[in-house]
């Protein structure tokens, strides 16, 4: 009988993540890089390390996320206003509505902007995940079972990023 895949495992995996309408984000196969992750750690989407206990080795799964399960519902007030002066003066040249930028809170969390307005003063970020609202589809394929996860191994797209799962 095959190694099932369960809470804790340490597995490879390759995954395929898709629009409903079928447009293509992100993709392990292309990178020819399966992501190594610790099945209920938390590194990928919940629905994602739920579709995946039971598997097995060679198996593929399609796992359709609504948006509330993938990276959750738009915020309307998930805004941020930035003094200028804050970044430097040629950053903020460069920056145009749509750019999205890594940006650090007081507390030193890590996350996402995305330029809404430039003003006299300030810049405005969305500050909602660049998925957030968005329906997603995965093909999720678990490649093989190892031993233990390194950060190298772990691509930090998975979680945090503009695209990945």
């Amino acid at each position: 009988m095959s190694k099932l895949v369960e809470e804790g495992s340490v597995i490879k995996m390759h995954y395929k993540g898709t629009f409903p309408d079928g447009e293509q984000f992100d993709s392990s196969y292309e990178r020819n890089a399966p992501i190594v992750i610790t099945v209920g750690s938390g590194q990928i989407l919940p629905g994602l390390e739920t579709a995946l206990v039971g598997m097995t080795v060679g198996e593929t799964k399609h796992v359709s996320l609504g948006s509330s399960n993938a990276y959750g519902d738009r915020n309307p007030n998930a805004y941020a206003a930035v003094p200028k002066g804050n970044f430097p003066e040629e950053f903020v040249e460069q920056l145009e509505k749509g750019s999205t930028i890594p940006l650090t809170n007081s507390e030193g969390m890590q996350m996402l902007g995305t330029v809404e307005t430039i003003n006299d003063e300030s810049v405005i970020f969305d500050m909602n995940h660049p998925m957030a609202g968005k329906d997603l589809e995965f093909d999720v394929e678990v490649v093989e079972f190892t031993s233990e996860t390194t950060d190298d191994e772990v691509d930090d797209t998975v979680t945090d990023a503009e695209e990945g799962c």
